[in-house]
């Protein structure tokens, strides 16, 4: 900090300059933190929450109405994985959770079923 009237360095604690004797003004500067956020309409996120949240509701239908069929755990996961990324995301974070909920579920339903397709065939060729 430097003195208005005659341009001496000042320490922080002085309230007169040494050189010249002037008042030193205290000015106390408030720094503003702001969290800056992409803009995330452009981004990834959005989609990922979006899209995981549908897969769980799809899923779920499919493995009720579809029985015994192992490839269904494809949907699942991938709605997990995207619900998990889709996390990330400022204003669709509620969605992306339920997708979370929704296709955990949906992965042991299909394990289960998967489980007892397995079971079934081994005891139909054994």
């Amino acid at each position: 900090m430097y003195c208005k009237n005659c341009g001496k360095e000042l320490k922080l604690d002085d309230k007169f300059c040494s050189n010249c004797g002037a008042s030193v003004e205290t000015v106390v500067y408030q720094e503003q933190q702001t969290l800056v956020y992409a803009d995330e309409d452009k981004g990834p996120y959005k989609v990922f929450a979006i899209i995981g949240f549908v897969l769980g509701f799809v899923g779920i239908l499919l493995s009720i109405l579809v029985a015994f069929l192992p490839v269904m755990c494809i949907i699942p996961l991938s709605g997990l994985i995207l619900s998990i990324i889709g996390v990330l995301s400022k204003n669709h974070k509620g969605k992306a959770i339920t997708g979370i909920v929704l296709n955990s579920i949906d992965c042991f339903i299909s394990a289960v079923m998967i489980w007892t397709y397995i079971q079934l065939v081994g005891t139909t060729l054994g």
